[in-house]
This record gives C-alpha cells, structure tokens and sequence, in this order.
C-alpha cells in the first residue's frame, strides 16, 4: 500500500456504454421501512436480510456494478476486493435478482452495501456549493473539494454533503481496474491538504 494512492480519491459511477438504461437497471422490490430515496435513510432503519431486486437479469449480470433504484449494488468479487484494503463503514446485505420476463431468481452473487457512516472529508472553504434554503443541512454542491485525512482517504466511503455519490481511494480504483471489473467508470476528485 502506498500512502500517496491512498491520498486520491475518485467518484465511483455505474456506466454501461451505449446499453438501453432500462436493460440495466433493476428496481427494489419494496420492504418495510423502504424509501425510494435510498440516500436519506436514517442509521437505525430496520434493514432485511435480503433485499430483492427486480428486472432483467441477463443484463444485471453482466456487470459488477449494476445500476439499480439502490445504490450501491456490487458483485462479492467487487466487494472482497474493497474490503481487502481495510475497513470499510458499511453493512452488507444479500442480493436476490428476479427476472422480470421469467421469474428466474438469482441470489448469492450480489450484496447491497448500506452506508453507516458518513465521513467528514467535504472542504467547505474549497468547495464551490449553494445551502439550501428550504432544508437545513442540505447544500447542493457544483465543484466538490475533499480534505485529506492524514493516514489518507478509507478504501470506500460517502460524505454528508453529497450522500449519493460513492468515493473510492487510488488504491481500490487501481486494484478495480487490474481485476477487470465492469459496469463503472472513475472520475477523479479534487483533494486539498496533499
């Protein structure tokens, strides 16, 4: 491990080049206690064990990162590979797929990570952003600057202040890229403090 790898941090995105959206993105099969927008789930939320996904999954598996209503969802290889670079604050949950022309069910090969923390990294004297002035708390951020950690940034994480973008270290990006692993694109993010 490298210090200085792990002092970049990229956006992580699902993309699928020229594929019809609707061929690749599933929907969650409502549960208790489910919102459609997944990102302000509070931390005491009752989660289930299994969340199931439906659409078509041929195109789901086609991908380690496939794009559906809840974020993110990842391949185990995916997820072992994140998790090998250290600790991660995040509960993983089993994936079902349910092919919507079918009914085939595919389960044990996906796992929906839900974020538990949400890190401290957003540079607000950096950044470029607006508050919002019907939430309190709530900023809509149009350039995002991160301030380093010491020990730099955790292998995955989210932060407060744009809680549905997924941020991955250099090192995660690097070793992501050498696997091969599909369905993503990194866009790289602007680090102060380096």
């Amino acid at each position: 491990m490298t210090l200085d790898l792990r002092k970049q941090v990229f956006e992580l995105d699902c993309y699928y080049g020229d594929r019809e959206d609707r061929l690749v993105h599933g929907e969650v099969i409502p549960f208790e206690g489910y919102r459609n927008n997944y990102s302000y789930w509070a931390k005491d939320v009752e989660l289930p064990t299994l969340i199931r996904i439906e659409g078509f999954t041929v195109a789901l598996h086609e991908t380690d990162f496939p794009h559906t209503s809840l974020e993110p969802v990842f391949t185990n290889r995916i997820w072992n590979c994140i998790r090998s670079f250290g600790a991660v604050d995040v509960e993983p949950i089993a994936v079902q797929f349910e092919d919507r022309l079918t009914q085939k069910i595919t389960a044990g090969q996906h796992v929906y990570l839900h974020q538990m923390v949400f890190a401290d990294f957003f540079d607000r004297d950096a950044s470029d952003y607006k508050e919002s002035k019907t939430i309190p708390g709530r900023i809509r951020v149009r350039h995002l600057v991160l301030d380093c950690p010491e020990n730099g940034f955790p292998p995955m994480f989210r932060i407060q202040a744009s809680r549905t973008k997924i941020f991955v270290n250099g090192e995660v990006k690097q070793a992501l890229e050498a696997m091969g692993a599909t369905g993503m694109r990194f866009f790289p993010v602007e680090v102060s403090g380096v």
